[in-house]
């Protein structure tokens, strides 16, 4: 008798660990998986390729910009003349 008690506790020990522990990984699993639908959803598309507008007619988004989008506000306007691919904005706006 003495040493089936502690037998039958640390099977039932066990087996609630592990049913806990599948339990914990699928709340886990799933939570990460909603967390992150955004991101899992674009990795398997490649990225589509942006190019900024043309340098000459720079000039001319920055004057149109404001006139189109009067909230953003032409203050804080910035006009990016780098040709490189790693910018793909001619215009940049912010609140500083």
């Amino acid at each position: 008798m003495r040493g089936e008690i502690p037998r039958l506790y640390k099977g039932v020990h066990t087996w609630t660990g592990i049913v806990t522990g599948l339990a914990l990984f699928i709340a886990f699993d799933a939570g990460a998986v909603t967390t992150f639908k955004g991101p899992l959803e674009r990795w398997p598309t490649p990225p589509q390729a942006l190019s900024a507008p043309a340098l000459g007619r720079a000039g001319e988004l920055a004057d149109r910009t404001p006139a189109k989008r009067p909230a953003l506000g032409a203050d804080l306007l910035t006009l990016n003349l780098d040709d490189s691919p790693q910018v793909p904005v001619r215009l940049i706006w912010g609140d500083e």
